[in-house]
């Protein structure tokens, strides 16, 4: 499909698990007229059944673009993608992608924790510094970062989580 005149575009990430909030997102998002990037890091053929089936249901041009969000190369190049596709930009991110690891703090992973703050925090930093521009040149657009109740609290074994969370809020504000 060819991209339409003045049509509204959203990215969500981590969107590639049938049963989970971004893909939720990502339908919803075009059942109301946004053409839809799909990011994950699932390959293309695992993904496409998802990709025509917004298509389809939606009558919304679909996009997937797999990028490792652990990689900041990687989301530099997704960024880089989408304004081969889309030469003005996102109009809507969604920074829903999310790791996290379960373990007393003193015997936490330190790579699982600099993973789980690579994607919770640095990426979702990468995604905005990177398509901010655009949206404020367009003068509109939407940044949505999901978080957690886990933000506001904690919960035993989820040290990593929870302080992704914190800073995820922050970055937010």
């Amino acid at each position: 499909m060819a991209v339409q005149e003045g049509k509204r575009v959203a990215l969500i990430t981590g969107s590639t698990s049938v049963d989970g909030i971004g893909y939720g997102i990502a339908k919803a998002l075009a059942q109301v007229g946004y053409d839809i990037i799909l990011q994950g890091r699932r390959s293309v053929a695992d993904i496409e059944p998802m990709r025509e089936e917004i298509e389809s249901s939606f009558k919304v041009t679909c996009h997937y673009l797999k990028a490792d969000l652990l990689q900041r190369a990687e989301i530099e190049s997704l960024c880089s993608n989408i304004r081969t596709i889309y030469p003005d930009g996102i109009d809507v991110l969604v920074n829903n992608a999310c790791l996290y690891g379960l373990a007393a703090i003193e015997e936490y992973p330190v790579d699982n924790w600099d993973d789980v703050l690579k994607v919770n925090v640095t990426a979702p930093f990468d995604l905005i510094r990177l398509t901010l521009g655009a949206m404020k040149k367009k003068g509109w657009g939407r940044i949505i970062n999901i978080s957690s109740i886990l933000s506001k609290t904690t919960s035993p074994n989820l040290s990593a989580y929870v302080c992704s969370k914190h800073a995820l809020d922050g970055l937010t504000k």
